[in-house]
């Protein structure tokens, strides 16, 4: 005798965090970039380049979120040179909106290459290499 479908034991309970109750809260502020730091170190760089790109994200779904926004980066050295610092920032992001009662969920990612030394910042947003320097590959000036 074959049971297709049955399991010996229950399945297993989630343990992650349920979603925010579909309840509107306060809009949400825009985030302020940050000013370049007045001397440039690694870890001012990296500082910069994690808090500039996590503000542009912030700002660009601020207006869509309704009930939750999260936004988290992380930044690294890739390349020290004499005229500054190479940083590379990830990360992802989530917001829940409300429609008609229904929780929506979205997620999406985030990286960008940026050059900092103690005059300028450049980004360089969705490099094709974390390694890309942004002043070879036409960069923004963000500072």
């Amino acid at each position: 005798m074959v049971l297709a479908g049955c399991a010996t034991t229950p399945p297993a309970q989630s343990t992650s965090t349920p979603p925010p109750e579909c309840v509107t809260t306060p809009e949400y502020e825009r985030q302020p970039v940050p000013d370049l730091p007045m001397t440039v170190t690694r870890e001012s760089a990296k500082r910069f380049a994690k808090t500039h790109a996590e503000a542009l994200v912030w700002n660009d779904k601020y207006k869509s979120a309704d009930t939750g926004l999260e936004v988290n980066g992380d930044a690294s050295i890739v390349n020290e040179i004499p005229e500054g610092y190479i940083v590379h920032v990830s990360g992802g992001m989530t917001y829940y909106t409300c429609e008609n009662g229904h929780l929506g969920v979205a997620d999406g990612g985030f990286h960008a290459n940026y050059f900092i030394n103690d005059s300028t910042a450049l980004r360089l947003n969705r490099p094709t290499n974390r390694t890309d320097d942004p002043r070879e590959h036409n960069g923004e000036p963000v500072a």
